[in-house]
């Protein structure tokens, strides 16, 4: 199958180490940067996105109300452009190259940080390199 690679990511964590799970739900303040690589469509990335929620939020998980908030603002993807992602425990802050682009709620976050790093990732590559942290 032929691979093309849109974008780097980046996981820093407070406190470095522990299961994907463990991350997830934990309380520590954690950050993923993603920095695009391509310029892709805001439909092809709304797609993916709903993709990426469902397969991470399997029945009876019942989508945080947060999601149609998020997906309304997504917009398409510039080469170089960075789109940070703070967690903490009141929820998540999305920041485009800097500048605040958007804040959700407590239910959301840990979904969001699943998409990364949960049980049905973009790849098993992206998961095990965002764990590993530098090498």
């Amino acid at each position: 199958m032929f691979r093309v690679d849109v974008y780097a990511a980046a996981l820093y964590l407070e406190q470095p180490g522990g299961s994907a799970d463990s991350i997830v739900r934990s309380r520590q303040r954690k950050l993923v940067e993603v920095r695009a690589l391509r310029e892709v469509g805001a439909g092809d990335i709304g797609d993916a996105w709903r993709e990426a929620f469902a397969a991470n939020c399997p029945a009876p998980c019942r989508l945080p109300d947060d999601v149609a908030a998020f997906l309304a603002v997504v917009r398409p993807s510039r080469v170089g452009e960075a789109t940070t992602y703070v967690f903490g425990p009141e929820g998540v802050l999305v920041l485009l190259d800097g500048a605040p682009a958007g804040s959700y709620g407590a239910a959301f976050a840990p979904l969001l940080l699943a998409t990364f790093i949960g049980p049905k990732p973009p790849t098993e590559g992206l998961k095990r390199a965002l764990l590993r942290g530098p090498s």
